[in-house]
């Protein structure tokens, strides 16, 4: 099993404030554990969250002005 994250952690893996990710476990945008009042996050789900709002060029082509 992976150790889970606190919101400390995943605020210092995503350099967003402590507020945001909050808030984002409030509208349940990010996935997240709630152990009785505490939440909680595995990494792995938190890393996947990162990757799917990754924007990358397309590969090759260029986009008009």
């Amino acid at each position: 099993m992976e150790n889970l994250l606190t919101v400390a952690e995943v605020v210092e893996l995503t350099k967003l404030k402590t507020p945001t990710v909050r808030k984002y476990v409030r509208l349940e945008l990010i996935p997240f554990i709630r152990l009785g009042a505490s939440i909680r996050f595995r990494p792995s789900e938190i890393e996947a969250w990162i990757e799917a709002r990754s924007h990358r060029p397309d590969d090759g082509e260029k986009r008009s002005a």
